[in-house]
């Protein structure tokens, strides 16, 4: 007798028993590899525990195979779970076999597109020393390696250290292939960085946005007041700029760009929260965000603790006039419940000094939209804060 559901390996094994089937099979001392894949979307998911059995990898990349081909995903995306692995399966040739699946000629597989989760440090050495597989990211959690994927937040350009200008400085933060800020934004480049760099064996870095290198570079002959040493305070010189003129709804879809409305597109089925008094802010903000995302508004007198418990958001405005610096208090009860990464906050003002955003720092945002906002202002705003927020 055999239970139900059936194991396959089981199966096997009782197959070799009885009929004495020749054939290589597990032993009983050694764990088999067990492996779950399933599709979200336009995600494959695929979990391996155990150890890396060759011919279970190729039924896996052909599963794989047949699921991209049947659904026209042309730019697939995957996400590789290995929660424990034995190490003596753990080698280049196995590994050449699991990725087996970038050599499909009919599918283009970016590495921003990979995620790999583990924290076996055999597995994460040899995926290091690969220069194939070296640039897959590893993810910290689940919900990172999804969030990432079906938003793809991971847009990155890579420029070589010898190109970079001695003198400049640029507004992005310059990140090795470890994932380490080697050049924070705004710090101005020297030689001796430079030199320092190529000696140490670095000879790119790579900042998180589509625009050439010379788009964010700052002009070396003029003079810029530092900010502040933390990267992430360069939000402030937007903040603090003069309001846009508002633009028309017509104008303001032509100058959407195809990257952000790409980015809104992601977003669709999630949730944000709009916090405010002002009715003519709040409808701006729902016919911007409406077609993309679900917009709930909620009483600045409620308990937002309790709603933030019950629903999850990926983006919430507050506003900064409610009374009694009640925006510093419901940002803080948000951070008590959500991390950046989970949840956005962009404060609504018409005006802000820098004593209040640093107030607004320190409860748990760096981000504001300053009134009169246009359409793609807010649009623009909402794209920066939340690719921020999420790689950081």
């Amino acid at each position: 007798f055999i239970s139900t559901p059936i194991n396959p390996q089981i199966l096997l094994e009782r197959l070799n028993v009885f009929f004495r089937v020749r054939g290589t099979f597990v032993e009983k001392s050694q764990t088999p590899m067990l492996f779950d894949l399933h599709a979200k979307n336009n995600i494959v998911i695929v979990q391996i525990e155990g150890n890396f059995d060759p011919a279970n990898l190729e039924i896996m990349n052909y599963k794989m195979r047949v699921f991209f081909n049947k659904k026209k995903i042309y730019y697939p995306k995957v996400f590789l779970i290995f929660p424990s692995l034995y190490p003596e399966t753990i080698t280049k040739e196995n590994l050449e076999v699991l990725f087996g699946f970038l050599k499909f000629p009919e599918f283009k597989f970016l590495p921003r597109n990979v995620k790999i989760l583990t924290n076996n440090r055999i597995l994460l050495q040899l995926l290091k020393e690969s220069e194939a597989f070296s640039k897959f990211e590893r993810v910290s959690s689940y919900y990172d390696g999804m969030q990432l994927l079906n938003t793809d937040f991971d847009k990155h350009t890579e420029v070589p250290v010898e190109y970079l200008k001695a003198g400049s400085s640029y507004i992005f933060d310059l990140f090795d292939n470890e994932g380490d800020v080697r050049i924070p934004a705004l710090s101005k480049v020297t030689d001796e960085m430079k030199y320092y760099l190529l000696k140490t064996g670095v000879n790119k870095l790579r900042y998180y946005s589509e625009e050439s290198i010379d788009k964010i570079t700052n002009n070396p002959n003029v003079t810029k007041e530092s900010v502040n040493s933390d990267p992430k305070l360069k939000q402030f010189d937007f903040m603090l700029a003069e309001a846009e003129n508002m633009e028309s709804e017509h104008m303001s879809l032509i100058l959407l760009n195809d990257k952000i409305k790409l980015f809104l597109n992601k977003l669709k089925g999630m949730k944000i929260l709009v916090i405010s008094n002002d009715d003519n802010e709040k409808e701006i903000i729902y016919k911007a965000l409406n077609d993309y995302v679900k917009v709930d508004y909620f009483d600045p007198d409620g308990d937002i603790i309790e709603l933030m418990n019950n629903e999850k958001y990926i983006l919430v405005f507050i506003d900064h006039a409610l009374e009694n610096q009640k925006a510093i208090k419901i940002l803080s009860n948000i951070r008590r419940i959500a991390t950046r990464r989970r949840t956005t906050v962009i404060i609504l003002a018409k005006s802000l000094n820098k004593i209040e955003l640093s107030k607004y720092k320190s409860a748990g945002t760096d981000f504001a939209l300053l009134s009169p906002f246009s359409n793609i202002k807010l649009l623009n705003q909402v794209y920066e804060s939340i690719i921020i927020d999420r790689r950081n």
